[in-house]
């Protein structure tokens, strides 16, 4: 059996196991490697905020970084959990 799982929080959707192309962290995630062509291998999206071209991501640390259009991704926390209490 599989299981699937998203989550969301104050207003903040984010991506996971889903079948669905605008939650699944897998075509969410290959969908923004193609137009940002300099994101290392070890990100993955966390949350498209379909705002501005803002998209939060995360590695393979915890570290959360953000990307506004085709900028390099720039730290904003330390984990998920430093992010989600950001809010």
């Amino acid at each position: 059996m599989k299981k699937y799982a998203i989550t969301s929080a104050n207003g903040h959707e984010f991506t996971g196991i889903i079948d669905s192309e605008r939650l699944s962290v897998i075509e969410v995630t290959e969908k923004f490697r193609k137009k940002h062509a300099s994101i290392k291998k070890d990100l993955y999206v966390v949350e498209d905020l379909c705002i501005d071209h803002i998209v939060i991501w995360q590695d393979e640390t915890g570290t959360i970084y953000e990307t506004v259009l085709e900028d390099e991704p720039k730290k904003i926390a330390g984990s998920l959990k430093d992010y989600l209490e950001s809010f």
